[in-house]
């Protein structure tokens, strides 16, 4: 009697804190949404910068690449906009206000801005620059490549994973 007493005391501490959470949860101020959808846009970014740098790499095709670039790049603008607004409101301003999120040109360039830094190559600017960057690219990957059939190897490979050629032969000796 005492357990099924017991029991039934605990379920009902649990139904009722079921019922009332919602109501005694501190809803966010505009700034902590803010704040969140800043650090949302700063991951979408960081993921057009990792398909732009498996674009270069030739992990992707353009079709894909394309894609899934615009795709990243329209979240990035619901979400500049979602900031805009939630600040907006935040902040009472009318909607004539003029702030950098408003205008369009911002939006493309700054993103452009965004994705070709931050510690990634740069998208060349001319034919010059482009050939530049890929024949730095070619001799990256030839110094990690077998030397056999051209596979890209990591650095700590004995053997090569597609037609089996002893690497270590290949490799000049490493001094202790």
């Amino acid at each position: 009697m005492i357990v099924a007493a017991t029991l039934s005391f605990l379920l009902l501490i649990v139904v009722a804190y079921l019922v009332a959470a919602p109501f005694l949860a501190s809803s966010e101020t505009g700034e902590e949404v803010a704040a969140r959808l800043t650090e949302e846009r700063g991951r979408v970014l960081a993921q057009v910068r990792d398909l732009d740098m498996e674009f270069q790499t030739g992990k992707l095709d353009e079709d894909e690449y394309r894609a899934q670039r615009e795709r990243r790049l329209g979240e990035v603008s619901s979400i500049d906009r979602a900031i805009e607004e939630t600040l907006a409101e935040e902040t009472s301003l009318d909607a004539e206000a003029e702030g950098p999120l408003a205008d369009e040109a911002y939006d493309e360039a700054t993103v452009e801005a965004e994705v070709s830094t931050n510690g990634h190559t740069q998208i060349p600017d001319s034919d010059e620059d482009l050939e530049r960057v890929i024949e730095a690219r070619k001799h990256t990957l030839e110094a990690h490549a077998c030397p056999e059939c051209g596979t890209a190897i990591d650095h700590d490979d004995v053997f090569c994973r597609k037609c089996g050629a002893d690497l270590a032969a290949a490799r000049p000796s490493r001094g202790a």
